[in-house]
């Protein structure tokens, strides 16, 4: 299963589905009913234990990061069932110079980055390291950064090793 994007200049702002049921020879073709994410690229998680799928995408029309979750069978042969969308972030409307989000899955937290199109709006969210002593040689200096300098920008870190978040 896959999603892609369609501009307005293709005749519909719907993304349309893509399946395939013998391993990529062969694929069908679908509209879907999602209809807000104008020019923008998706990006998708699976969480194969559960069989849900996170779709995130920058809707650059409206300035905001949304997301949509919906089990797989739903939608499996019936795109027009993907959820409704969620935002998760909003800036001001943005141009086409914004907007495709990234995404990665690590330890069951869905980690997304985008470019919002200004320096000021974009920025870092979180740090993943392999454990803390990537952060620096400097303990003191780790420490500093893990309790007085990441707060105040509200920045998450991640050690995946220490099962720190």
């Amino acid at each position: 299963l896959l999603l892609g994007r369609k501009d307005a200049n293709e005749g519909t702002i719907a993304m349309f589905q893509m399946q395939s049921t013998d391993y990529g020879k062969t694929w069908s073709r679908e509209y879907t009913n999602i209809t807000d994410s104008l020019g923008s690229s998706p990006s998708m998680i699976l969480d194969s234990n559960s069989g849900k799928i996170s779709l995130y995408f920058f809707a650059r029309t409206s300035g905001q990061l949304k997301r949509r979750v919906v089990n797989y069978k739903d939608v499996w042969n019936n795109p027009q069932k993907w959820s409704n969308s969620k935002i998760l972030e909003s800036e001001s409307a943005r141009g086409q110079d914004t907007g495709n989000v990234k995404t990665v899955a690590i330890n069951g937290l869905h980690i997304a980055t985008y470019y919002a199109g200004t320096p000021t709006t974009t920025g870092i969210y979180g740090v993943i390291i392999k454990d803390l002593s990537r952060l620096g040689r400097n303990h003191k200096e780790a420490g500093k950064y893990i309790e007085e300098i990441f707060p105040i920008y509200d920045l998450r870190i991640i050690a995946i090793n220490d099962n720190v978040e």
